[in-house]
């Protein structure tokens, strides 16, 4: 997936469509406030990261319909996103040996 992709998770947008986001999703999260959260040191593992992450994924598909382009980019970049951890988690011995 490309990077010029992404612009539509950066941030949470307000209103699209008849409801605004907030009405709908009770429990925002786009990757600009999981880049705060990496920097500042807030996740303590990577099941967090990846929890804030599925979470942004799950509400991007919630309020996007099926057949729209963010909601397909969710799709892409959901995608994306397992493969790379799968090889991340592959690459190192200890997610072996404990089974992270």
């Amino acid at each position: 997936m490309h990077l010029s992709k992404l612009h539509s998770f950066w941030r949470i947008i307000k209103t699209y469509g008849p409801f605004s986001y907030f009405e709908v999703i009770k429990d925002p999260m786009d990757l600009s406030t999981m880049a705060a959260k990496l920097e500042e040191g807030m996740y303590k593992d990577r099941f967090a990261f990846q929890a804030d992450f599925q979470l942004m994924i799950a509400n991007a598909k919630t309020y996007n319909m099926p057949e729209s382009f963010v909601h397909s980019e969710s799709v892409a970049l959901e995608t994306a996103f397992e493969k790379r951890m799968l090889v991340f988690l592959l690459s190192y011995p200890c997610t072996q040996r404990y089974g992270l």
